[in-house]
């Protein structure tokens, strides 16, 4: 059976961003899941999946200085672990076709990432890989 989600994108700046994400900043399941606690800065928006109006899951992107797009925060509740690709496809969607995106992601979800034609790139971290999706057509 497949899992149907709703997707929303929030800024910290929307009324509604505290009351559905408030909960998963600074959540110690949510820093043990990512690697690190989730931040809300201004400038980030977050793609958040729910289901049967429960936050099922989100992913938070934002443009960098220099053009590219950077994905993080990609948190999924166990009980939908299905939904982490479809979180990874939110960002690309949302992204222009032009655009790099770039993520660090732990080594355990790293074949959803190539999957959607990420490429893994050396790193220096023992438990995490930093990828890249190079612009649609390159």
């Amino acid at each position: 059976m497949t899992t149907r989600y709703t997707f929303t994108a929030l800024t910290n700046a929307d009324p509604e961003f505290y009351p559905i994400i408030g909960p998963y900043l600074a959540n110690r399941a949510v820093t043990k899941q990512l690697g690190d606690t989730p931040h809300d800065d201004p400038g980030k928006t977050w793609i958040i999946a729910h289901h049967r109006n429960t936050v099922a899951g989100f992913i938070v992107h934002f443009a960098r200085k220099d053009g590219t797009v950077h994905a993080e925060s990609c948190y999924v509740a166990p009980e939908h672990d299905d939904l982490r690709r479809k979180l990874v496809q939110a960002v690309i969607d949302a992204v222009d076709d032009g655009a790099t995106i770039t993520t660090v992601a732990r080594k355990e979800y790293v074949h959803h990432y190539t999957d959607l034609g990420f490429i893994a790139l050396p790193s220096r971290y023992k438990n995490f890989r930093k990828l890249r999706r190079p612009p649609t057509g390159q």
